[in-house]
């Protein structure tokens, strides 16, 4: 490269494999570049030209769409170009080259045994973009739903009640204890934590909020039996966590204030705290309304009320 002059051993080389060998591999042989190449054969006379035999054009004929033209190439010692170049004499395309007579009477047999395009294709060698426009053309349905394919895909459906994946990884067995810790406000000066408590699985099936139930109230049926309607079971000493036989109690529903006002009696000035603290935002956000500007449109100009003998009018009304 760069001026060196050619020597007569890589001329040899030159002249025996321009036109047998890709011209990339040939310069990267030589150690030069492909335009180097191509002038110093145009020099010493060599050329691409080389008569094809039968048995060439034969390889070409029938091998041609189904492998690449680069193996084609390496088999039968030509260039890439070459080969397309002998594969448009002979009228072929890599889409069509071998989808002749005996394709159309294989597609054939094989469609009316429920054969799919990427099954015809396998196994004729082939693309399945190929097959599919050939058996559109011969007005044929696809196979995706014949039942041939339907009972291969039948194993891998997602049948009712399965589980898997990850719901699979996450399943909880039926009797399993979960703590679900939920978040306490600020209110009443009182510093905000979590109020934790003991649910346990039940059952597997059902809507999810009907698979849990506290724990506490498990066990004081248990214990006692059904929980009658409008009862709940409450802890004795405002523990959520202690769910000691003994700790549970059963109440109604009414009687639940009262008897959180007993378990904590900072309860009920917390109350209170948050009932005036919302009083007031209420009362602050009723002010605020009456003190608006009355509207400046259109529609709200021609609505204004106004008393006429002692009765209230609305003009623009209708």
């Amino acid at each position: 490269m760069n001026g060196r002059p050619w020597t007569p051993a890589e001329d040899k080389l030159l002249a025996a494999g321009y036109g047998t060998v890709p011209l990339a591999a040939l310069a990267e042989q030589l150690d030069r570049s492909r335009l180097a190449v191509k002038t110093r054969a145009q020099r010493i006379g060599a050329t691409q030209s080389r008569r094809w035999s039968d048995d060439e054009i034969s390889v070409v004929r029938t091998g041609y769409g189904r492998v690449s033209a680069d193996e084609l190439a390496g088999q039968l010692g030509r260039t890439r170009g070459q080969v397309h170049q002998m594969a448009a004499r002979l009228g072929l395309s890599r889409r069509n080259a071998h989808y002749d007579a005996r394709f159309v009477d294989f597609l054939l047999r094989k469609h009316a045994l429920g054969w799919t395009d990427d099954e015809v294709a396998k196994a004729w060698g082939g693309d399945h973009a190929a097959v599919g426009r050939h058996r559109r053309r011969l007005h044929l349905t696809s196979n995706k739903l014949h039942p041939r394919q339907l009972a291969k895909l039948a194993p891998t459906w997602f049948k009712k009640g399965q589980i898997r994946g990850n719901a699979a990884r996450k399943l909880r067995a039926v009797g399993s204890v979960v703590v679900h810790a939920r978040h306490k406000r600020k209110r009443g000066g009182l510093k905000s934590g979590y109020d934790r408590t003991r649910w346990i699985k039940v059952r597997d099936d059902g809507p999810m909020h009907r698979r849990y139930v506290p724990f506490a109230r498990y066990i004081w049926e248990h214990q006692h039996g059904p929980l009658p309607a409008g009862m709940l079971v409450v802890h004795r000493d405002g523990d959520s966590m202690n769910d000691d036989v003994a700790n549970l109690i059963a109440i109604r529903r009414r009687d639940l204030p009262a008897h959180q006002q007993r378990a904590n009696p900072k309860i009920e000035p917390r109350r209170r705290l948050a009932s005036s603290k919302a009083g007031k935002q209420r009362w602050a956000a009723w002010r605020a309304k009456r003190a608006a500007p009355p509207p400046s449109d259109a529609k709200g100009a021609l609505r204004a009320i106004y008393s006429y003998g002692g009765a209230t009018h609305c003009v623009g009304a209708g």
